[in-house]
């Protein structure tokens, strides 16, 4: 602990990952390379260069998180991170390793002889970024890290870092380039060769979250006022009077019930200091929805940069209307109301499990508790670079995260605007907010081109001399504002307008003052103002209907699809470490998965049952409480309802088909727990089941190792009940597993595969019990991993002194009988290294005579 205490300030001075000098004298740095060697999972040379990438302690746990990072000829290997825990006592408790087994021994081709600026020029030429490489303005730690001016090119800043890379068995040197490319939401980790300038491989920081069924869609609102709201308790500290009338937790949409008024929602620990600051003395240094945890504002204009904030004023009471039969709009600053309270509800709830500042979460004020600042969430609402969607960008700690979220049509909009004569077409058209609106107040007729007589004729932004009477104009978009051209064309005598966009991308929902306008209008896109343009030159007339056949619901009030974007963020973050966004890129990884199930733990009440149907995103497809949602099954622990299991995988899509197999057995693991321990409605500081389980989650992020698959995070999850709860709920937890296949025999193959598994429906042999049976306060001995391949940990609670160890294989013959002490923790390692794959039977004797069997699977 003295040396991790010395490193504080040092470990976060840059935003991105920081690699220190060498820690071969550490005792923390012998320690998991002493564990790392027994367990034979490394050795001596695999370990022999790890640095500390980031650290951090959990003051409720009293546990220390430290993700250490291999190094080879003093430069990074990707995503070769071991995770380990140490207790209160500075002793290792767990080290799950993505380390390269055999490092020393890898072929390694050439070395990094190529530049960063031939790296960035190939990652642009493969992005299509048709841009020359910007100027080099930093290199940090010794030239691992280097930095290019980004102004044109991307949304952020481009980085170079050096890495090697194994690939087929070969350590490959490579540049990393990370560019987020202006008019995208992507956010690109690109591995270029640094020997040939080849490109190798890429993953994206940003999640999208469309999904990849679209079901029956039926425009109904059937509010349930029957399930009460949680009973949560934040812990009130400064008090500003800040109101938000929004959708309350646990209200999951507009569909499940009302919105209320809910004052100083914020929690003392969390937020000491309310939502509307970022200092510790004015407590309303702002009026908007903007503060230390997240700044909400609309982005239609997909620019991501901040547009439109509602401000609540000096008292802070956000009060907008809400109207779900008009454009979406019209509802906008309620939208955004309603994401900036979720988003600092998700801040809020997620610090009580660990999500910290020094783990890692999202502030701009740390209030000096660690971590890095200066990286609040920013929620963009009616973001304009997509629809039926939603995505979050999680860079590592230090970095702005953000979340877009999408308008959802509940039906296509590509015949809004509609050419009748002389030919027939159709193209998108978005109704303005201003004015009469297309949906009662469709209109047809002759389309003509606006000319006011100035240098810029089609811009409308001049009174016209122009005889517009009973005609539908096409005017550019640009110099003035919407509503004056749409003015000038109605004194003219137009009955209708269309806007052409003059830029590429999706077209908006004209806003503004819309005082005096008569005549309804929308907007298009360039392309279709391009063609309508041509169709004007080239015929005498061209005739054209406008109109509004659809609806839009703004994913902003779904607060379940708020909370699974915010939780990407969480995974992402803690997973590896928050100096590392890159451990979650496998086929075989859950990410999807923890952030549906974020979104039920947050929106599950007493009223709530196991079997119960908990769809998805039911109200973004205009579906009812009890619909399927965004998925291809709802979540329920009947298997009439949701038949998923591990095997599911190999055919589901990815990633949010795989997630959903991932969030069905947690869902099974939430349920056993809640019959255990009951439910508490208390989501901040309660101590029922779903509480329990939501811990075990989030641990066991922590916990898992790198580019986890399905049996790494089930085995986190299980270390983190030894460490948080003795162990006690182990049973409960192999039974969810083993329900879903996922059980003690399951073999996930490899964590870049999701069709190599095999699935199991064993449970653990010491929990061959129902889960009625099993009493909770009497931790059970517990074997792990299994299947196994060099070695095995065994657990024995209530076991004391010399263990004696038995290995027998199925025929009888007894392989191994001898003597061991029991680790700290109450653990024992046997090694597995001269076995053949197999069944083997290992029975454990103490000196008191306690015994216990159990099987073990060898694999290959």
């Amino acid at each position: 602990m003295k040396h991790l205490n010395t490193v504080r300030g040092l470990l976060f001075f840059f935003s991105m990952s920081i690699w220190l000098s060498p820690l071969a004298q550490s005792p923390k740095v012998k320690e998991v390379k002493t564990f790392l060697v027994a367990s034979a999972l490394h050795s001596e040379n695999d370990l022999a260069d790890l640095r500390l990438s980031s650290w951090h302690s959990d003051e409720k746990t009293g546990l220390t998180y430290a993700y250490w990072q291999q190094f080879h000829q003093a430069v990074p290997v990707f995503n070769a991170v071991i995770s380990s825990v140490y207790d209160k006592n500075g002793k290792i408790r767990v080290a799950n390793s993505n380390a390269v087994r055999q490092l020393s021994q890898k072929y390694q081709r050439a070395s990094h002889v190529l530049q960063a600026e031939y790296a960035v020029k190939s990652a642009f030429e493969y992005l299509g970024i048709q841009k020359p490489v910007p100027r080099i303005v930093a290199k940090d730690n010794d030239g691992l890290r280097i930095r290019f001016e980004h102004d044109g090119i991307s949304h952020e800043e481009i980085w170079a870092e050096k890495y090697w890379l194994v690939s087929d068995e070969s350590l490959v040197p490579v540049w990393n380039v990370i560019v987020q490319p202006i008019g995208t939401a992507d956010w690109w980790n690109i591995r270029i060769d640094a020997s040939s300038g080849k490109f190798l491989e890429k993953n994206n920081w940003t999640v999208e979250c469309a999904p990849e069924n679209t079901f029956g869609r039926v425009r109904t609102f059937s509010h349930n006022k029957g399930k009460p709201m949680h009973k949560s308790s934040p812990k009130k500290g400064a008090l500003t009077g800040a109101t938000y009338h929004v959708y309350g937790l646990p209200h999951e949409s507009p569909n499940h019930g009302p919105r209320t008024y809910i004052t100083d929602p914020q929690d003392s620990i969390a937020s000491p200091y309310g939502w509307h600051t970022r200092n510790t003395t004015n407590l309303k240094e702002f009026t908007i929805t903007r503060g230390n945890n997240v700044h909400a504002y609309e982005d239609q204009n997909n620019s991501n940069s901040p547009g439109f904030s509602p401000d609540g004023g000096d008292s802070l009471f956000f009060d907008f209307p809400v109207n779900f039969s008009a454009p979406p709009i019209q509802s906008m600053p309620a939208a955004v109301t309603n994401l900036f309270y979720m988003n600092n509800i998700a801040h809020d709830v997620f610090y009580q499990y660990g999500f910290t500042e020094a783990a890692g979460n999202f502030q701009v004020n740390n209030y000096g508790r660690g971590g890095i600042g200066n990286d609040e969430v920013r929620a963009e609402a009616m973001d304009g670079g997509g629809t039926n969607n939603a995505n979050f960008s999680t860079p590592p700690d230090g970095q702005r995260p953000r979340m877009q979220m999408y308008l959802w049509p509940q039906s296509n909009q590509s015949n809004g605007l509609r050419v009748d004569s002389p030919v027939t077409a159709s193209y998108p058209l978005v109704p303005a907010a201003i004015g009469p609106q297309l949906a009662s107040n469709p209109v047809s007729g002759q389309l003509v081109l606006m000319n006011d007589g100035s240098v810029d004729s089609t811009l409308g932004c001049q009174n016209t001399q122009q005889n517009l009477q009973g005609k539908i104009v096409l005017i550019d978009r640009g110099s003035c504002t919407f509503a004056s051209k749409i003015l000038n064309a109605q004194q003219a005598g137009a009955i209708g307008v269309v806007v052409a966009n003059n830029a590429t991308g999706n077209p908006i929902a004209m806003g503004g003052n819309g005082t005096g306008i008569t005549i309804p209008s929308g907007m298009t896109t360039l392309g279709a103002g391009n063609v309508l343009k041509q169709l004007l030159n080239q015929y005498q007339a061209v005739y054209v209907t406008l109109s509004d056949s659809s609806l839009s619901f703004d994913s902003s009030f779904d607060n379940g699809v708020v909370i699974h974007e915010y939780g990407h963020g969480i995974s992402i973050r803690l997973t590896g470490g928050a100096a590392n966004s890159n451990c979650l890129n496998n086929q075989e990884q859950a990410g999807e998965g923890w952030s549906d199930l974020f979104a039920l733990f947050f929106t599950t009440t007493s009223a709530n049952t196991a079997s119960q149907r908990r769809g998805i995103g039911t109200f973004l497809i205009g579906q009812n409480t009890n619909g399927q949602g965004i998925r291809q099954a709802p979540y329920s622990t009947s298997t009439l309802q949701n038949n998923l299991t591990y095997d599911n995988i190999k055919t589901a899509a990815v990633p949010h088909g795989v997630g959903t197999v991932w969030a069905t057995m947690i869902w099974e693991m939430y349920w056993n727990l809640v019959n255990i321990y009951g439910f508490d409605d208390d989501l901040y500081y309660g101590n029922g089941g779903n509480n329990i389980a939501f811990r075990l989650v989030m641990e066991g992020l922590k916990l898992q190792k790198c580019s986890p698959g399905f049996v790494d995070s089930r085995d986190a999850i299980l270390q983190a009940d030894t460490l948080l709860y003795n162990g006690q709920n182990s049973c409960a937890i192999w039974a969810a597993f083993a329900k879903r296949g996922l059980g003690y025999s399951a073999n996930q193959g490899l964590s870049t595969s999701r069709s190599d598994g095999t699935q199991a429906f064993d449970t653990h042999p010491n929990c061959l019990v129902s889960i009625g049976e099993n009493d909770p306060s009497r931790p059970q001995p517990a074997l792990y991993p299994n299947p196994a391949r060099d070695y095995v940990f065994i657990d024995l609670p209530g076991f004391d002194g010399t263990i004696r160890i038995q290995i027998s294989d199925l025929t009888g013959k007894i392989l191994l009988n001898d003597a061991t002490d029991l680790l700290p923790g109450h653990r024992v390692w046997v090694s597995l290294e001269d076995y053949k794959p197999g069944i083997y039977l290992i029975e454990v004797q103490d000196q008191t005579g306690r015994q216990w069997n159990s099987k073990v699977i060898v694999r290959l």
